[in-house]
């Protein structure tokens, strides 16, 4: 950082006083007060957007004294935004949301469930809308890792028992098994409730939609049902039924009581052996 006093008498540093070429702008600074003389001075940061190590830094403005006496107060800006700490902003959305509905997910409101100032909120997020997208595209990519690693150990299945089993846990990824798994409910289905009026979170949580009905359809293309597209609505619908309920009355539908219907709807679907792909004759 550089911090220079000015000449006695108020004289000008013509390099300083040129103008500059249009379409420049100077660098963000403040003018602090040499502490020693009590005149102005110029502080100019030799790195907006980072701290002293090169990284990036979302803290409130930070006051430095050189050996000149001057005492300089810097505003650092972040210009690379840190994912993980998008992530913890987004887990803060999450318990705001599940405990107090959308509504009330604002920015500050936000900020204190993280323990941030509502200023380093504001740097990685512009407004509230695209907190909330963010928030919902978070959501999605949660759950689209867990079922990628179902689809694994359907794959890795040697027997039709074992890929019955697969399917069956790839599908409770999408219902509220746990607490997690609740609380993950919670959120979408106040998501969804928003998009229908609210035009932000509509394209989250079509994706959420639609990737509901994509899974189910993979999953009946992969154990061999016939009339695939409607038996994919048919079990995306029975999965978002199974949802809403177990957060709207979670006394009664229980994990237990979703296993149970899962299961018994895997059992009445129109293939033979649920589980064992068209011509297939592994046991």
């Amino acid at each position: 950082m550089n911090c220079v006093s000015p000449p006695p008498g108020g004289e000008r540093n013509p390099e300083r006083s040129a103008r500059k070429p249009a379409g420049t702008s100077s660098p963000s600074r403040t003018t602090p007060i040499d502490s020693v003389t009590g005149r102005a001075s110029a502080c100019v940061p030799e790195a907006t957007g980072t701290n002293p190590g090169g990284r990036p830094t979302a803290d409130p403005p930070t006051r430095h004294s050189t050996s000149t006496g001057v005492s300089c107060v810097v505003t650092v800006v972040p210009k690379v935004v840190d994912a993980d700490s998008r992530r913890v902003v987004a887990e803060a959305v999450f318990r705001v949301v599940r405990a107090h509905g959308l509504e009330q997910a604002s920015l500050r409101t936000v900020a204190e469930e993280a323990g941030l100032a509502i200023g380093s909120v504001r740097h990685y997020f512009t407004d509230h809308d695209e907190l909330l997208v963010f928030a919902l595209e978070e959501l999605a990519r949660r759950v689209e890792r867990r079922v990628l690693d179902r689809v694994g150990q359907i794959h890795a299945a040697g027997t039709s028992a074992g890929r019955r089993a697969g399917v069956a846990d790839l599908l409770g990824e999408l219902v509220p098994l746990d607490p997690d798994r609740r609380d993950e409910s919670v959120v979408r289905l106040e998501f969804s409730r928003a998009a229908r009026t609210r035009p932000a979170p509509a394209p989250g949580a079509r994706r959420l939609h639609d990737g509901t009905r994509l899974i189910a359809r993979r999953v009946l293309e992969r154990i061999g049902v016939p009339d695939v597209a409607v038996e994919a609505e048919r079990l995306a619908a029975l999965l978002d039924g199974l949802a809403v309920h177990a957060v709207l009355q979670p006394d009664l539908t229980t994990p237990d009581v979703i296993r149970a219907v899962l299961s018994r709807h895997l059992d009445a679907l129109p293939v033979n052996e649920v589980g064992k792909a068209p011509g297939s004759t592994q046991d």
